[in-house]
Parts: structure tokens; sequence; C-alpha cells
């Protein structure tokens, strides 16, 4: 009777140190998992956004050029910090070569005439649009350019000058 007494206390000692291990396991699982979940959540927000900038990239170039104060207007809204990037990026190369030259791609020659940086002679005021403007700079910072602003309205005045001219010839 003793040896089945020290069998019995003996498998009570051995079922109580699985238990034990079983805890511990479902334990490091349950922690396991929960960190699996938040990875898998974080990779389907990058994985989303991934998406929405691709999704974005494809119809951005279609905005451009933009054609009136509407638009400017539109797209001052539509710019955020996710897609921010992939407009400076469409901007960049649209911007290819001298800005007098390729502003027009940005901003329409008739959207050209009807602004300039600050707002003088009754026209619009670009910096008026402040998340565009700082986009356009952005974009134009990258193309090597010291004085973006100086650059700007230096454009805009040649793209005036010359649609002036033709204007007149």
């Amino acid at each position: 009777m003793e040896s089945c007494t020290n069998c019995c206390k003996q498998f009570d000692e051995n079922f109580k140190q699985i238990n034990d291990t079983i805890q511990n396991l479902q334990e490091i699982i349950v922690n396991q998992n929960d960190a699996i979940m938040k990875a898998m959540a974080e990779q389907k927000v990058l994985t989303e956004r991934l998406l929405y900038q691709e999704v974005n990239k494809k119809k951005l170039p279609s905005t451009f050029p933009i054609k009136d104060i509407n638009g400017l207007n539109e797209i001052n809204r539509s710019i955020s910090e996710e897609n921010r990037e992939a407009y400076i990026n469409t901007m960049k190369s649209l911007l290819k070569g001298r800005l007098p030259k390729t502003l027009t791609e940005i901003i329409s020659i008739n959207l050209c005439m009807d602004i300039n940086l600050d707002g003088i002679h009754g026209k619009r005021r670009l910096k008026d649009f402040e998340v565009f403007f700082h986009t356009l700079t952005d974009a134009c910072r990258t193309l090597g350019s010291q004085d973006v602003e100086k650059d700007i309205r230096n454009a805009l005045k040649i793209i005036k000058k010359t649609c002036y001219s033709c204007a007149v010839h």
C-alpha cells in the first residue's frame, strides 16, 4: 500500500509539473500571438498606405497642369502627409529642365497669368495655397534650386512676358 501511495505522490508531482509546463507554454503562445497580431496590423496599415500611394501615383500625372484657381484649391486640399511625397515626385518628373520652360507642366499658362507669389497687382497669391506651394518648392529644391521663391517668381515673370509678347504679335 505504501508503494501505491508513493506512486500516487509521484504521479501527482509529475502531473503538477506537466500542468505547470502547459500553463507556461500557453502563456508563451498567448504572448507570441499578441506580437504576431500587432505585427500583422502594422503590416496591413503599411500595405494599405503603399497601395494608396501606388493608386495616387497613377492618378497624379493627369492632375497636371492645374488649369484654374478651383483646380489649385482642389489640389491644395488633396495633398496630405500620406501622398505628399508622390506629389513631389510627380512634380519633379514634370519639372525637367529650366523652370520657366517647365513650370507650365504643373501650372497652366492661363493660371500663371492669374497668380503671383505675393498677390500683388490684383493677382491671386500663390502662397495662400500653402500646402501646394510648399510641395512645389520642395520639388524645385530637389532639382537643385537654391532660392526657390526667387526662381518661381522669375519663372512666372518669364511665362507672363512670353505670353504678353505672343499676344502683341
